[in-house]
């Protein structure tokens, strides 16, 4: 028995919305996934490296949750006024310089949004880098797919991206 051609005809669109559809979405995960890889693979080979903001005490210039990006820079030509990232008991610390004490070779800092200045001089050594710029909200996008779990996540966005734009492209040629 044969079907209706009005049936064959409306089956088709279905079909046509269909593979539409899987295709966008296939899209649109591949592009979050060449997203977040690019956000973190290509500021490191740009010789930059990037911390997460957990603390609002450089707000409102750089929000918490963050993701500061830092170059690094010779203490010695710090200036009041940068922002840099250093290292604190264990810790990345990111505030402004606010005096840079070349005899001594250590920097006061404070944050933004902090009444006084930090009460710990900054060492010379313990310079990490000078802020290049920071994008918010991706610091909590970066904590997750800086763990293993985030990793396989956001491996397996960019396959199931793949399947879903290879099969609408086979589906779109065999029909």
């Amino acid at each position: 028995m044969n079907k209706p051609d009005s049936f064959k005809k409306n089956s088709k669109k279905a079909g046509n919305f269909s593979t539409a559809f899987l295709r966008f979405f296939g899209i649109l995960f591949l592009c979050v996934f060449f997203f977040v890889s690019a956000v973190f693979l290509i500021p490191g080979l740009m010789n930059i490296r990037s911390f997460y903001v957990v603390s609002g005490s450089m707000e409102p210039q750089i929000p918490v949750g963050s993701m500061v990006y830092v170059r690094e820079c010779t203490a010695e030509d710090l200036e009041a006024g940068d922002i840099i990232a250093f290292s604190s008991n264990g810790s990345v610390v990111t505030h402004r310089v606010t005096d840079n004490d070349k005899e001594k070779k250590e920097l006061h800092t404070k944050g933004d949004k902090n009444p006084l200045e930090d009460m710990q001089a900054v060492s010379y050594d313990s310079v990490i880098g000078k802020y290049v710029f920071h994008l918010p909200y991706m610091g909590f996008a970066g904590a997750f797919f800086s763990t293993f779990p985030g990793r396989i996540m956001l491996i397996m966005v960019g396959c199931i991206g793949m399947l879903l734009i290879t099969y609408t492209g086979r589906s779109r040629q065999s029909g």
